[in-house]
C-alpha cells in the first residue's frame, strides 16, 4: 500500500507544472499556520512547480490574504492568490450579470471593496440587478430583508460559495457561506442563480484567463472532499486529498461503492443554475461518513503538505500518513 500511494503521488506529481493549493486547512486553520506548511511550499516552488492559492474565503480580500500568507512568513505574489470574492465581483463584471444596475452586497466591506475593484457599482434593496451574498460574521436579519426585497424585484440571485461550514483553530468549524445563502434563498424561495466558488469550475476558466495556465498541467489540493475535490474532479485533473490523518483517509476508502463512477459532469456557465438544497445536501453528504454514489474521489490523500514535500524527497516507500 505504501509503495503504492507513493508511485501514484510520483507520477501524479511528474505530470504537473502548476499546484492549486487550498488555504483553510490546508495551509493554515484560523490564524495558526499548519507545521511544516511554509516550508514545503518553499520546496515545491524550488521543484520548479508554478503555486496558485485558490479559496473559498469571501470575506476577505486577496491584499488581506497576501498579508497574513506573509505575517505567516510564506512568501508569495498577491496574483497568485484567487478568492471567491473576487472571482465572484470579475464574473459579474465580465458577464454583465447586474445589466449595469449595480450590484447590492451582503457581506464584509472587504467583499464590497472587491466589487468596485472591478468597475461595478453598489446597489441598494430597491436599485439592484444582482444580490451578491459572502460570508459575513455580522450577517442579520435586516440584510436578508434587504436580499428578499432585492429578489422580488428581480436581480439575480449570486453566491460567492454554498459552504456549509468551514475549519477554525482547535479542530472547530464556524458556519459559512452557504448557510447565509440558505436563509436568503428560504426567505424568497428562489434557488441561486449562479454559485461562483468551488467545487463550481469557474474559478478555474478565471485563473486559466489571468495566469495563462494550462488545466490539463494541474494538480489540486485541498482537504475538502465537497469543494476542493470535486471540483477537480468536474476539471478532470488530479487531486490530492489533505486528511489529516489516516484513519480519516482508511474510513473514507472503505465506505466507497465499486461501482463509483471515475469522472463527474463539468460546469457549463449556461447551466449553473440550481437546487440550492441539493447543494447543500450534496455537501453535507460527502463529508459524513455514510456511502454516497456521487462522492468526489481524490487521486491520493496525504496528511499534509509537509508529507507530500516528505515523500517525494526521501524516495523511498512511505504513505505520508506520520
Amino acid at each position: 500500500m505504501a509503495n503504492e500511494a507513493q508511485t501514484i503521488l510520483q507520477k501524479t506529481w511528474e505530470q504537473c507544472s502548476s499546484l492549486i493549493i487550498d488555504l483553510d486547512g490546508v495551509v493554515y486553520q484560523g490564524k495558526q499556520m499548519i507545521a511544516g506548511a511554509d516550508v514545503a511550499i518553499e520546496q515545491f516552488r524550488q521543484a520548479g512547480k508554478q503555486i496558485i492559492f485558490l479559496t473559498n474565503n469571501s470575506a476577505s480580500s486577496v491584499l488581506a490574504i497576501w498579508q497574513k500568507l506573509t505575517n505567516l512568513g510564506i512568501v508569495c505574489d498577491r496574483q497568485e492568490i484567487f478568492t471567491s470574492a473576487s472571482a465572484s465581483a470579475s464574473f459579474i463584471a465580465d458577464h454583465a450579470i447586474d445589466g449595469g444596475q449595480g450590484v447590492l452586497v451582503i457581506g464584509t466591506e472587504a467583499l464590497k471593496q472587491e466589487v468596485q475593484n472591478y468597475g461595478l457599482n453598489l446597489g441598494d434593496a430597491h436599485h439592484c440587478g444582482a444580490v451578491l451574498v459572502g460570508l459575513d460574521a455580522q450577517c442579520n436579519y435586516q440584510a436578508i430583508a434587504q436580499a428578499l426585497t432585492a429578489l422580488n424585484k428581480g436581480a439575480k440571485f449570486v453566491a460567492c460559495n454554498l459552504d456549509a461550514n468551514f475549519p477554525t483553530e482547535g479542530g472547530q468549524s464556524l458556519p459559512g457561506c452557504g448557510a447565509i445563502v440558505a436563509a436568503i434563498a428560504a426567505a424568497a424561495e428562489k434557488n441561486v442563480d449562479f454559485a461562483i466558488g468551488k467545487p463550481n469550475t469557474i474559478m478555474l476558466d478565471i485563473i486559466k484567463e489571468k495566469t495563462q495556465v494550462s488545466l490539463e498541467k494541474c494538480l489540486v489540493i485541498g482537504d475538502m472532499l465537497a469543494s476542493d475535490i470535486l471540483m477537480a474532479n468536474r476539471a478532470h485533473i488530479p487531486s490530492i486529498w489533505i486528511t489529516e490523518t489516516a484513519d480519516k483517509y482508511d474510513q473514507f476508502a472503505r465506505s466507497l461503492p465499486s461501482d463509483l463512477p471515475s469522472d463527474l459532469p463539468s460546469d457549463l456557465a449556461g447551466n449553473l443554475a440550481g437546487d440550492l438544497a441539493g447543494n447543500l445536501r450534496d455537501n453535507w453528504a460527502t463529508r459524513s461518513p455514510t456511502t454516497s454514489t456521487h462522492r468526489p474521489q481524490p487521486t491520493i490523500a496525504m496528511t499534509s503538505l509537509k508529507a507530500i514535500a516528505h515523500t517525494l524527497a526521501i524516495g523511498t516507500a512511505h504513505s505520508g500518513f506520520e
